[in-house]
């Protein structure tokens, strides 16, 4: 590691963006002042500890502090208008981003019109510009534009563990974004681009231009894929095949395209007898402009950075390091912005090329009795697989078991389709016949490729679901990973060492069992699922229970699918299995999601209430049920359930001789009264005033700690008597955009009148409540 100084200060400044986010103003201020006496004494001192010590120290300060600062400054000059619509000007900065309906860019915003006030400013904002007739792009790079649209500011994860949608534009160095149509832009001209960006747009429009003029569109779209990263025209079957069958890195720039650029270069200017270092910097010149070909993506900028290195040193006689070259590349783009560390792409292309350094040779060493080339092909592939699959598993909750096969098939050609696809392109920037005289050769190959993805999608188990792995596994898995691939077979360690390891693993066995053998308090999490229900109960011996789903209904105005949201929020929580599912009432708002999750998870029972009025979901729900053999449970007023220390009394509603014919589904939802020890909480699904009245008038004890607010805060709901009848000291209003007015001012004044403390997922995200003994935890998603 000394020998690598620039390995351990990329390492630092690592540790400090991951810092930031536990940053304030008061621990910025003293970082602030640390880091500038620390840089005194760093001056001051001789001593070589004491340096390496406050050079550590800066850095990790460094990475710190600029992160926080650029994470609450970057959003400042639209924050005003957040929600509003507004007149803008701006310059388009990104290739167009073709979506379902819709095409995304990324444009730098200079001017802001807001009820007659202009405002200049510089900022990236992403744009969504929604057409119903059309997903082809109306706008180019370069296009400056005028329009309205609506000010968004994007939202963190708004569950536990969930997707950062805030981060993620963070780390495409985008801080807002703006929503319109194409109705309501215009055109304004094209901006004077300097010349390198302007000659990539070039040759990019024409490449595009030549392949889609020589291949059928699907083995178009791949080429296109390959050879520049660019994937719109790829259909989602397409994706969704190389995706399942591991294959998705070879639709993006890689470090192998890189190569084939350079080495072609190099062999291209040696034979025109251009000799270093002018050879080596002509090179340079091109990967520059093909980065930019390529949209600069984190894992293009990193093999560009690479490379360009390796040209350097080789130019000024230096002996090239690869792990130091990594570790420049990645410092270059995260001083550039921090936040790119949370981008997926570039953990995956940092960890995969990582991987085939440190352990490809010692795999090529461990299959040698497999062909050569087999053996070569087969070793990059399962090196990047094996450092890339926690990642994977991480962000994704699968892993894929058909990758190493589908790799092997595929690999060994993609070498000659880039090669073919450049060809390609360099040609039909001439004469277009003999391009596509090559695209005809290139057709047969990625036919087959396509063929590969297909067939190895489609084998059953190609890809299985996972649970989130913690960060404690993740790094137990990577020493492990290390110990048997580079340290052991490269360091041939004596017998103490296994020594040590067992007694190591050991001990973290033991711990883990203490750990989990300690008592833990009942958790309820209300997810924030949008303009819907959904509840998570976890006993404290285990055992689990969802209350609702979540879903669309007429009116949302929400984005969220339940199925994207539920899932991951259960196996980021390492749940695959639910023992106890109940629906209070067949609304989509409240059913889509639990037919997502019988669909993806292993639902041992579900309870219903009777059923008054039937709908095409609650048929889909109960036939899933019945092919997947699950236990369907009908309960009534006077039912009770038991999950291990917990009860549910059922309070409401009674049998289908007695129900409410008014608003059938809402006011005949089932009402659920948890208790645990000397806590409870109603859970009262949608019902309305007439079902609350009914449940006063028969006397029932519907006193609780915690109501959930029937029907998102309806003014129909919550009358005043049965709030100070329920009289809780919290309550919880599941809601989200909405056409409805939810939650209604006049509810929300009720519940401040009583004393009792409100929480609503449109405002804090998820609600973790964890009942201990003697007091409530309450966490939220969004800290306000």
């Amino acid at each position: 590691m000394s020998k690598r100084p620039l390995l351990i200060i990329t390492c630092v400044y690592l540790l400090g963006i991951l810092y930031s986010q536990f940053i304030n103003w008061l621990s910025f201020g003293i970082f602030i002042l640390t880091a500038l006496i620390s840089i005194v004494l760093l001056i001051q001192t001789k001593h070589k500890h004491y340096l390496f010590f406050f050079s550590v120290l800066i850095v990790f300060l460094f990475g710190a502090s600029y992160t926080y600062l650029k994470s609450i400054q970057s959003a400042v000059p639209l924050e005003p208008f957040s929600n509003n619509t507004v007149i803008f000007n701006g310059q388009i900065v990104s290739h167009p981003d073709l979506r379902d309906r819709k095409t995304n860019y990324v444009v730098l915003v200079n001017k802001i019109i807001y009820n007659s006030i202009s405002k200049d400013i510089n900022i990236r904002v992403l744009l969504y510009v929604y057409n119903d007739n059309s997903i082809q792009p109306t706008f180019k790079y370069g296009d400056l534009i005028y329009g309205t649209g609506k000010v968004q500011l994007p939202s963190p994860a708004r569950n536990t563990g969930a997707f950062d949608y805030k981060r993620f534009l963070a780390s495409q160095n985008v801080y807002s974004s703006i929503i319109t149509t194409s109705d309501n832009l215009v055109y304004r001209g094209q901006a004077k681009l300097n010349p390198f960006i302007s000659f990539s747009l070039f040759l990019r429009n024409n490449i595009i231009k030549i392949i889609d003029s020589s291949l059928p569109s699907e083995q178009a779209g791949l080429l296109k894929g390959i050879v520049i990263g660019e994937r719109g025209s790829l259909s989602e079957d397409t994706k969704n095949d190389f995706n399942i069958s591991g294959l998705t890195h070879l639709l993006c720039v890689s470090g192998a395209n890189i190569a084939y650029i350079a080495g072609a270069c190099l062999v291209v200017l040696k034979i025109l007898k251009i000799k270093p270092p002018y050879s080596n910097f002509i090179t340079i010149i091109v990967l520059i402009i093909f980065t930019y070909i390529t949209g600069s993506s984190p894992a293009v900028m990193r093999a560009s950075i690479m490379g360009i290195m390796l040209l350097l040193a080789e130019v000024f006689v230096r002996k090239s390091d690869v792990l130091t070259s990594i570790s420049a590349a990645s410092l270059f783009i995260l001083i550039y912005n921090p936040f790119t560390f949370y981008d997926i792409g570039f953990q995956l292309s940092f960890a995969g090329t990582i991987g085939i350094v440190l352990f490809y040779k010692n795999l090529v060493n461990y299959f040698n009795f497999l062909p050569k080339l087999i053996n070569e092909v087969f070793s990059v592939s399962l090196a990047a697989q094996l450092t890339v699959n926690p990642l994977i598993a991480l962000y994704f909750n699968k892993v894929s078991l058909i990758a190493i096969v589908s790799n092997l098939l595929v690999v060994p050609i993609t070498g000659g389709v880039t090669i073919l696809g450049f060809i390609m392109s360099i040609l039909g920037q001439f004469i277009l016949f003999p391009a596509q005289i090559v695209g005809g050769l290139s057709y047969f190959f990625l036919s087959f490729m396509l063929w590969v993805s297909n067939i190895c999608a489609n084998i059953p188990f190609a890809t299985i679901q996972v649970v989130t792995p913690s960060i404690f596994v993740i790094i137990l898995y990577y020493s492990i990973l290390y110990i048997l691939l580079k340290y052991v077979p490269e360091k041939k360690p004596p017998a103490y060492f296994y020594k040590g390891l067992l007694s190591l693993l050991i001990i973290i066995v033991i711990s883990s069992l203490i750990i989990f053998s300690l008592p833990r308090p009942l958790q309820i999490y209300f997810l924030d699922i949008g303009q819907g229900d959904s509840a998570f109960i976890k006993t404290p011996s285990g055992s689990t229970c969802l209350i609702d789903g979540g879903g669309k209904f007429p009116g949302t105005l929400s984005n969220f699918d339940p199925g994207n949201t539920i899932i991951p929020f259960l196996l980021d929580n390492g749940i695959t299995s639910i023992d106890l599912a109940i629906l209070s009432h067949a609304h989509g708002d409240h059913i889509q999601g639990l037919i997502k999750v019988v669909e993806k998870l292993y639902v041992k029972k579900l309870i219903i209430g009777p059923q008054f009025e039937s709908n095409s979901d609650l048929t889909k729900l109960l036939e899933l049920c019945k092919s997947k053999k699950i236990n369907v449970i009908q309960v009534k007023k006077g039912s009770s359930i038991q999950l291990n220390e917990v009860y549910f009394d059922v309070l409401h509603p009674s049998d289908s001789n007695h129900y409410i014919e008014n608003s059938s589904l809402n006011n005949n939802s089932l009402v659920l009264k948890l208790k645990y020890k000397n806590f409870s909480i109603l859970f009262s699904g949608d019902i309305e005033n007439q079902a609350e009245q009914e449940l006063l008038s028969a006397n029932i004890d519907i006193k609780a700690d915690i109501l959930k607010i029937a029907h998102h805060g309806s003014p129909g709901s919550t009358s005043d008597a049965f709030l100070k009848s329920v009289s809780p000291s919290l309550c919880i209003i599941s809601v989200g955009k909405n056409n409805f007015g939810h939650p209604s001012k006049l509810i929300i004044n009720r519940i401040i009148s009583i004393g009792s403390k409100l929480y609503r997922t449109d405002q804090n995200g998820g609600i973790n409540i964890k009942v201990y003994d003697d007091k409530l935890k309450i966490q939220t998603a969004i800290k306000n």
